[in-house]
């Protein structure tokens, strides 16, 4: 069973590659249900090819301390190195990977580096997702 993003923003939340290969991609409106569906955190909005299941992504938003650290880094490296935090973003927030073989495996150097290699721009995307929640959350 997939479990979504809960919408209280106190928990962690999830999120799925956008270049995930169980999404069905063959639609003109793939783009529009998949954000959607992360906007809303209703699975049944994702485009899934039939009978299979995405990768997801478990992150945390981060609050007090690691928060002030991760913005003040975003803004910091944005100026110097544009995307040069997203790799300590994820290292910082990404609690496990459920549906990716992975299941179980602590977040670690090692494992942020497969991720990197498998899908360059996962790193990159997991780390926009957490910046966009704490941007978005009014308790910030």
């Amino acid at each position: 069973m997939l479990i979504f993003e809960p919408q209280n923003l106190t928990e962690d939340f999830s999120h799925i590659y956008s270049g995930d290969p169980a999404l069905d991609k063959t639609g003109e409106d793939w783009q529009a249900a998949y954000d959607k569906a992360h906007e809303t955190g209703d699975v049944k909005l994702l485009p899934l090819k039939e009978g299979e299941e995405p990768s997801v992504f478990w992150l945390r938003i981060p609050r007090g301390k690691l928060r002030r650290r991760i913005r003040d880094m975003a803004t910091t490296m944005a100026e110097t190195m544009p995307g040069g935090y997203a790799r300590e973003i994820v290292a910082a927030t990404l609690r496990r990977v459920d549906n990716a073989g992975l299941d179980g495996r602590k977040v670690d150097d090692e494992l942020l580096d497969l991720l990197e290699i498998a899908k360059g721009d996962l790193i990159d995307e997991l780390a926009y997702a957490v910046m966009r929640k704490i941007n978005t959350d009014p308790l910030s």
